[in-house]
């Protein structure tokens, strides 16, 4: 039933095999560099002639070194004693060295092992000492040894400049939170202000009824009177205080 209509079925094709730009480069450096019978030698060696035999010193010698005569005349050892000289023996010593180095050993620290680095340059490689090889940073060689960075001056500069603002800020709010002392003319005419107050009020509450027989009445003289001690106790206050501080 499923394979009543033909389907066409798509041919897939392989892709392009990937070929290097560089083959004939690199196949012609190859060529170049191969040479007959380079790795094992020629299949036969020709033979030399039978009369053709090596003698006596005709063989390859290598070359002797030339040694100086006056040099080896000066390191000659000393004759052989006699038998009849008397020997030169050592005087006698009461050290006793088994001791002597025992306490040495426990005493002596342990050699470190010297740094070295491996050198390995086109297969060959030498063994030198890590310090006298140059790859080790030498700061005190620097021409800014010893001096502050640059980095940290600019930081110290910035830190300064940080702290001024900061404590010119702190000295602008302290002034503007700070309280304001009082001029003369500005505590007279307070002090003024203050008894005028009083004055009418007081007038108002010598007008006040003699009878008082309301809750009205009894609220009115007991809320003027409360008036009237605080604006006494102000009063006295700035008389008894020649200096005085307001806050804005």
């Amino acid at each position: 039933v499923y394979n009543l209509i033909p389907r066409t079925v798509a041919s897939e094709s392989a892709p392009a095999r990937y070929q290097s730009q560089f083959a004939s480069t690199v196949r012609k450096e190859s060529d170049a560099n191969k040479q007959g019978t380079k790795t094992m030698g020629p299949a036969k060696v020709p033979l030399e002639a039978p009369t053709n035999f090596l003698k006596k010193g005709g063989g390859v010698s290598p070359p002797r070194p030339q040694v100086d005569q006056r040099e080896v005349l000066a390191v000659t050892k000393p004759p052989v004693p006699r038998h009849d000289e008397p020997a030169l023996l050592p005087p006698p010593s009461k050290k006793d060295f088994i001791s002597t180095n025992t306490v040495e050993v426990l005493r002596a620290v342990p050699k470190r092992p010297e740094a070295t680095i491996l050198d390995v340059t086109h297969g060959r490689g030498g063994r030198q000492v890590l310090e006298a090889s140059g790859l080790v940073p030498k700061y005190s060689t620097k021409d800014d040894f010893g001096r502050v960075p640059d980095y940290l001056q600019q930081r110290k500069l910035e830190e300064t400049a940080r702290k001024e603002a900061q404590d010119s800020h702190m000295a602008a709010v302290a002034r503007a939170g700070a309280p304001r002392q009082l001029s003369d003319s500005e505590r007279s005419q307070l002090l003024a202000g203050l008894k005028a107050n009083w004055a009418q009020l007081h007038h108002d509450y010598q007008g006040l009824s003699v009878v008082v027989d309301t809750e009205s009445k009894k609220l009115r003289k007991k809320r003027m009177e409360e008036q009237l001690a605080h604006l006494e106790a102000d009063i006295q206050r700035i008389e008894r205080h020649p200096v005085i501080y307001v806050e804005d």
